[in-house]
């Protein structure tokens, strides 16, 4: 993004940090929400059997609550 410019755009100069752990959750979140119109545990599981991920406890828990929100 502007890693090449060097030049911050203003809209993000006051956003909040995301850690590289935040990032690959909310990654996570945005493929499996485009299979379904609300987070299941069968979406969660078919999501894990489509594309070869074995999700911890707490990845499916963040999954259904970012889903609540």
């Amino acid at each position: 993004m502007f890693a090449k410019s060097g030049i911050k755009p203003k809209g993000l100069e006051e956003k909040p940090f995301i850690s590289n752990a935040g990032l690959e959750i909310w990654t996570m979140y945005i493929e499996v929400k485009s299979g379904c119109e609300n987070i299941s545990f069968e979406a969660i599981q078919a999501f894990q059997n489509i594309m070869g991920e074995d999700l911890s406890t707490f990845e499916i828990s963040t999954l259904i609550a970012l889903d609540r929100e």
